[in-house]
């Protein structure tokens, strides 16, 4: 987010550009690399959570890999916000993402 809003990725997350360009295209094989891509997230999402859960710093109820999707959407979303929303917005946004999956 920093190097979007310091002008050192002028274009963004290149993930969330394909996304929003052309996922909606249903091209086969564009399809297939970004599921992929955001399966990847969301199993390194899934590791870090699982690791924290071990660590008594997750409820052991909580189902770690809907978290797991769920910080997928978030990061992606806000990442895309990034582009437009001030510095203290996107501070304010991922700060209401953390306090959501608690």
């Amino acid at each position: 987010v920093s190097k979007i809003k310091g002008g050192e990725s002028s274009n963004g997350c290149l993930l969330c550009n394909t996304i929003a360009e052309l996922g909606a295209k249903r091209d086969k094989r564009i399809t297939i690399i970004l599921e992929a891509y955001l399966k990847i997230q969301e199993g390194c999402f899934h590791a870090a959570l699982l690791r924290a859960k071990e660590l008594g710093e997750i409820p052991e109820g909580v189902d770690v890999r809907e978290r797991a999707k769920l910080l997928v959407g978030y990061t992606t979303g806000i990442l895309s916000m990034a582009k437009i929303l001030s510095e203290n917005e996107i501070r304010k946004s991922v700060k209401a993402a953390i306090a959501a999956i608690k």
